[in-house]
């Protein structure tokens, strides 16, 4: 390959991944970028991925030998970016489907120094289609404040000067940190609404429950509230990381207001989730762990050197 950048990459993170979303996933990407970055978190059927994967010039595979966490195997890829010499990485969870020319609408974006993140517009398939997307009237593109990681196009240099994702948050809301430290500095996030991703968050089911929802862009509307089906784990560190991360931004936003937030993420779980008793029992250790945890508050002046 050559050394100079001459295009863009990819990282994808897994953790037992099924293979046949995970082809799909590449395959939608293969032909729109140079070089993909897998990073391996420990899975359960790792040498199937490397079988399958590994004579394929355009695949970099990387092995962790145990788990770290999303925010690390995510820090890997910006590095490898480095060191391959690119200036953008596309990030992908493992089931995530990219539309066909994401790369080249999202290049349109690029040269503007100011933009650090551009993201595509989410479409969950438990709750929507393709059809009910196209069927939207959407502007080009929106300013939001924050994105979901998959399907984000960061730009390296902005992420080495607003400092790594943060390692401790480990699974959840790693995405947010990062948007949030990417606002306080000044720097634009972009949704382009002409291009999509297909994911699925959690394994949603719709409930009885309608509640005010707020999307990334600011936009308010009434929607039908879904039972996400997340683990426990997921559920604590859900909770837990909202927590922090309300008091670690406190000096520019609202830490009542983010608190507020996380009681309103909360409370309908309460009654719609499975598992209530023990669901409640790791809710509340996620509060008192969120409130317990050592935060140092974010300033602008503060951010990581590069490893």
């Amino acid at each position: 390959m050559n050394s100079e950048n001459q295009g863009n990459c990819a990282g994808i993170v897994l953790y037992n991944p099924d293979l046949d979303r995970l082809d799909q996933n590449i395959n939608s990407i293969r032909n729109q970028i140079d070089l993909i970055f897998l990073i391996d978190n420990n899975s359960e059927n790792i040498t199937l991925i490397t079988q399958k994967y590994n004579n394929d010039a355009q695949i970099h595979i990387m092995k962790n030998y145990e788990n770290k966490g999303i925010a690390f195997a995510l820090n890997q890829i910006c590095q490898l970016a480095i060191a391959f010499k690119y200036e953008w990485v596309l990030l992908l969870d493992q089931d995530s489907i990219c539309s066909s020319k994401i790369i080249r609408t999202y290049n349109n974006y690029t040269s503007d120094q100011s933009v650090a993140l551009l993201t595509p517009y989410i479409i969950d398939i438990n709750k929507t289609n393709l059809e009910e997307y196209k069927s939207k009237r959407l502007t080009n593109f929106s300013f939001v404040e924050w994105a979901i990681t998959s399907g984000s196009m960061i730009r390296i240099d902005a992420w080495k000067k607003v400092g790594f994702f943060d390692e401790e948050l480990f699974i959840d809301a790693v995405d947010f940190d990062f948007s949030f430290r990417l606002q306080i500095n000044g720097y634009k996030q972009i949704r382009i609404n002409s291009e999509y991703l297909l994911q699925e968050v959690g394994n949603a089911e719709p409930t009885w429950i309608y509640r005010p929802h707020i999307d990334n862009s600011g936009k308010w509307t009434i929607k039908r509230y879904y039972r996400t089906n997340h683990s426990l784990i997921r559920q604590y560190y859900m909770i837990r990381n909202h927590l922090i991360i309300a008091r670690k931004y406190q000096k520019y936003k609202s830490k009542n207001r983010r608190i507020i937030f996380v009681i309103a993420l909360a409370l309908p779980k309460i009654f719609v989730e499975k598992n209530k008793f023990k669901l409640v029992k790791v809710m509340y250790k996620g509060f008192i762990d969120g409130f317990k945890f050592n935060v140092k508050i974010y300033t602008r002046e503060e951010k990581r050197n590069i490893r």
